[in-house]
């Protein structure tokens, strides 16, 4: 198999493998194959689309919480797209008492609450395999409290659900 990466000089962001077209996979070879890397999908693509109609400005790359992650704020929001092919949802760091488990269509997901002690700060992790997971983080500070950024973190985080590969 033969990867390519590349730029677009009309399109902005980094790098990102594709296949040639005679390599790509068809539905009868990838049935049984693993899911994509989360490396090869654009988090800001993801996360524009999972805010669409917010009012929040395009996102933009950052590498604070993966190497494949996105950002975007606005006045008193600022949420985060990480999309992480190293840690699965039981890798999460935090206190037993801020974890909570639940599903969106299905998947498997951890909420965490004021992660670090951060007040204003949730943070949404949504499985796509046990070693990778796409987590969404929104911290409004002081212009809302714990309970209305895990309302927003999930409610990005169900637009971005059909988005991800199919956990496996």
């Amino acid at each position: 198999m033969t990867l390519l990466a590349g730029c677009s000089p009309n399109e902005g962001g980094r790098p990102r493998p594709m296949l040639t077209p005679s390599e790509e996979p068809t539905a009868a070879t990838s049935a049984g194959a693993p899911p994509p890397s989360l490396r090869d999908l654009d988090a800001c693509a993801l996360l524009n689309t999972a805010l669409k109609g917010k009012q929040f400005p395009p996102a933009e790359d950052s590498d604070i919480g993966s190497e494949n992650g996105c950002r975007s704020n606005k006045r008193g929001n600022s949420t985060a797209l990480d999309l992480d092919d190293q840690q699965g949802v039981d890798d999460v760091q935090a206190a037993p008492a801020r974890i909570h488990d639940g599903r969106i269509n299905g998947r498997r997901i951890v909420q965490v609450k004021e992660n670090g002690g951060t007040a204003g700060m949730c943070q949404v992790l949504l499985e796509v395999s046990t070693k990778s997971r796409a987590m969404v983080t929104v911290t409004l500070g002081s212009r809302g409290d714990t309970d209305q950024a895990c309302a927003e973190a999930m409610s990005t985080a169900d637009a971005l659900e059909p988005q991800l590969p199919q956990a496996r």
